[in-house]
């Protein structure tokens, strides 16, 4: 030991430099190992002890030892003599970087520059002090710590430590960062905020600062982006991606987390199809009277659109293109005069920065007549046309199945009438109006088939309540 007594019978540990795994001999009654050891680099350590002197007059130091050892062929017959030493004892208090706050409970990663392994020190107490021991000599510190959406990190510092309580106290400023973040979206429903369906993904994004990065990020599926940066700076963020507008913002960051959301357009893309005919033999016979119309899919805030005829050499074979906002559209073909009543509906996917294709074919159909009506605190009956009533949605939603649905609105007395293609179709909506002052939400739902053939649906009436 320190004083040069032999440590009988003492337990000591051989860690792996390679591979971390640790085997432990014993000394015999004179302090010596005589032992066989696999080749390779070892970490040789007795664990801390206090060797006390019978002197009541004095501190008994704290023992530490720790060495490396390197076995190979040439290490047979090699005495070695090997003596603790009086611990390095410190005092390390830790300071976030402005705003001076001590800091408690965080621990220290010490990696010794002599190749004696790593420790973890502390945790610190309630004044931000770490009071601890080492092997003497030169070690390396540092700690990522994060909590939250709040990270201290303590870049690597060197510091030399002698045996013995002598070493001065020491300030280890720690750097604190914070989480910004934000959601990159396409405000397809015009409420000015973001959503988990209007989130654009895969987007490039650059964060910026006069003294931080600049850095890449890539949006996830939910539009969603996110880094730690310092803290007390100003960050420019830049977005981008193909078929969408640049979107820009600029963060203040303080000394807590900061969000901010960027709406970003999409460009207008081409979609288009072909139209025919049940009976192709007919085609020229109606093709000067099919309508067309382009409807969003329920959810959307875009107008109907209406598609453009592409003739060739004058004639119309049925191709048509439009120029419209990226998402879900609906084709809607009908053709209602002496041949017969003809309608198709298809789902239009017009994506970003590339638009769509469909292709579609008119099949007989019927005229489907729909009614509404709903009743006030009073009992006086109102339909969907009485907008003065209404404060919001006084539209209906139509729907074939799980495979489309639109908004279609009503006309002054509450009713529509649409020539559509045989199927079954749900008919709903809900609405809020205002009574005695107090706001009431109302809805209802119905559900209705059409044969084709021109066969006429009985009338729907979709009441409110």
């Amino acid at each position: 030991n320190e004083s040069g007594g032999v440590m009988a019978n003492w337990t000591v540990y051989f860690e792996g430099v390679d591979d971390g795994n640790t085997m432990t001999l014993d000394t015999d009654a004179n302090g010596t190992i005589i032992e066989y050891l696999p080749e390779g680099d070892w970490v040789v350590y007795v664990l801390d002890f206090i060797d006390d002197d019978g002197d009541d007059t004095n501190d008994d130091p704290l023992q530490t030892f720790r060495t490396t050892l390197s076995v190979d062929s040439s290490t047979p017959g090699t005495s070695i003599e090997w003596q603790t030493v009086e611990a390095s004892q410190f005092n390390l208090t830790l300071v976030e970087a402005g705003s001076d706050e001590l800091l408690s409970d965080f621990t220290i990663t010490a990696i010794s520059e002599d190749g004696l392994g790593e420790f973890t020190i502390g945790p610190s107490n309630e004044d931000g002090v770490i009071d601890s021991s080492l092997m003497p000599g030169t070690w390396t510190l540092s700690m990522n710590r994060t909590e939250g959406n709040m990270r201290w990190i303590l870049d690597n510092e060197t510091l030399t430590f002698a045996s013995g309580a002598g070493n001065p106290d020491t300030n280890l400023t720690l750097n604190k960062w914070v989480e910004i973040a934000g959601n990159l979206f396409r405000d397809i429903d015009e409420d000015d905020a973001w959503s988990y369906a209007e989130g654009i993904s895969d987007a490039n994004v650059v964060v910026n600062s006069t003294t931080f990065g600049p850095v890449n990020l890539t949006s996830d599926v939910l539009g969603t982006w996110r880094i730690f940066v310092p803290v007390n700076d100003t960050y420019d963020v830049l977005a981008s991606k193909s078929g969408y507008s640049n979107g820009a913002t600029t963060l203040e960051v303080g000394y807590t987390a900061n969000t901010s959301d960027v709406e970003m357009m999409a460009g207008i893309v081409t979609v288009g199809g072909e139209i025919s005919h049940i009976l192709p033999s007919e085609w020229n016979l109606i093709s000067g009277d099919i309508t067309l119309s382009l409807i969003p899919e329920s959810g959307l805030s875009f107008d109907s659109v209406t598609p453009t005829k592409v003739l060739d050499d004058g004639t119309w074979n049925g191709t048509w293109s439009a120029d419209v906002d990226p998402g879900t559209w609906i084709l809607y073909a009908t053709y209602d005069g002496d041949e017969g009543r003809f309608a198709a509906l298809v789902l239009v996917e017009a994506a970003v920065a590339e638009g769509g294709v469909a292709d579609v074919t008119l099949s007989t159909a019927s005229m489907l007549h729909v009614t509404t009506e709903w009743d006030d605190f009073d009992g006086t009956l109102h339909t969907l046309g009485d907008s003065s009533e209404i404060d919001s949605g006084d539209n209906l939603v139509f729907a074939s199945g799980s495979e489309y649905s639109w908004n279609q609105t009503v006309d002054a007395i509450g009713e529509v009438s649409l020539l559509l293609p045989a199927g079954d179709y749900s008919i709903s909506g809900a609405f809020t109006t205002t009574q005695y002052g107090i706001e009431m939400t109302y809805s209802g739902q119905k559900n209705a088939a059409v044969v084709g053939d021109g066969v006429e649906s009985p009338v729907q009436t979709v009441v409110f309540r």
